[in-house]
């Protein structure tokens, strides 16, 4: 599954393509966020992620998170990416990737965001992941210890 998500077309918010995805997770914690625009808890948690996603790169941290969207056309992953996400990554809407990461890491709802390692594997529970965003954004724990504690886990993605 790494060299799915390494191999996959990433592109930024703005649509453009990222030529080298293996590079642009390099050395940084990555997350992969499944969610869509019409689903309720996603549009509650997708601000949370934004924010601490923010506050970890104003703090110099070396984190990554890869959108992988359920919307129900490019045109609607688009509007909810441009529209609502932080400035981060995004599997390309049907890609081979957008369409096996959710069956391969048995993704059973949304909105889901995982730590991954460098071989594709969750390295922490998704729930604990969502606490952790929302403590981070809210300031109830240290975004940059957070991050620590993931790094541990998902080792180096060199």
């Amino acid at each position: 599954m790494a060299n799915r998500l390494k191999h996959a077309v990433l592109i930024t918010r703005s649509g453009q393509p990222i030529p080298d995805s293996a590079a642009a997770l390099k050395n940084k914690v990555t997350l992969l966020y499944f969610s869509a625009e019409w689903c309720p808890p996603c549009k509650q948690f997708t601000p949370l992620l934004k924010q601490f996603y923010e506050k970890a790169k104003a703090g110099g941290e070396k984190i990554e998170i890869v959108f992988v969207s359920n919307d129900k056309s490019e045109a609607e992953m688009r509007s909810y990416f441009q529209n609502h996400h932080g400035d981060y990554l995004a599997v390309k809407y049907g890609e081979d990737a957008h369409r096996e990461l959710p069956r391969e890491l048995n993704i059973q709802g949304i909105p889901t965001v995982t730590v991954i390692d460098t071989n594709g594997k969750e390295v922490t529970n998704a729930k604990d992941v969502r606490q952790a965003v929302f403590d981070g954004a809210t300031g109830s724990k240290s975004v940059s210890e957070i991050i620590l504690g993931w790094r541990k886990a998902s080792g180096d993605w060199t």
